[in-house]
């Protein structure tokens, strides 16, 4: 008796789940040439970076790094802005959007997924910064508006702040 009740209530699990939609995340790690060569160069110029990932799932690519908790503001600002240059660099955009759209076919080839850099604190679960970006100007918009990842956005506990274009043009700009 007591095992029919068990197997009654795993098969209603399994169908609320079934009907629900439920899905687990799986997330694909990329590497390419361009990539092993800016984790190469970044490791080299920042001790504060211990582990650099990149990974996507739909609909996002996320490029993550685990740093030590005396990183500076400003050296974030400088590891976000160089990997903001591998993430419009065409040869990058265009060996990634292959490996993406050949992972997730059910994906219409038209929704590109939306771009996240995010640097975990070591030993401060709290503190994390991210920066979001989408392929299109609009995340409504149509192929023809295209933004390519130019336009990033920050967001802290307060409000969402566009970045500027460059790291030569963030001067000032505080993350907190």
């Amino acid at each position: 008796m007591k095992n029919k009740k068990m197997i009654l209530l795993l098969a209603m699990v399994l169908v609320v789940m079934f009907f629900s939609g439920c899905t687990v995340v799986r997330w694909a790690k990329y590497n390419s040439t361009e990539v092993q060569e800016f984790k190469k160069q970044l490791l080299s110029e920042h001790n504060n970076v211990k582990n650099i990932t990149i990974k996507y799932y739909v609909p996002t690519v996320q490029i993550a790094f685990d740093v030590e908790k005396d990183i500076t503001e400003e050296e974030i600002l400088e590891i976000f802005y160089k990997t903001k240059t591998l993430l419009t660099d065409e040869i990058f955009q265009s060996k990634f959007f292959e490996a993406f759209f050949s992972q997730y076919t059910e994906v219409d080839s038209n929704v590109y997924p939306e771009a996240s850099v995010v640097f975990y604190v070591k030993g401060n679960t709290d503190t994390k910064y991210e920066f979001r970006s989408f392929y299109y100007k609009n995340r409504d918009s149509v192929a023809k508006d295209i933004d390519g990842y130019n336009t990033w956005y920050y967001s802290n506990k307060d409000k969402q702040m566009q970045l500027p274009d460059t790291y030569e043009e963030a001067g000032d700009f505080k993350l907190n």
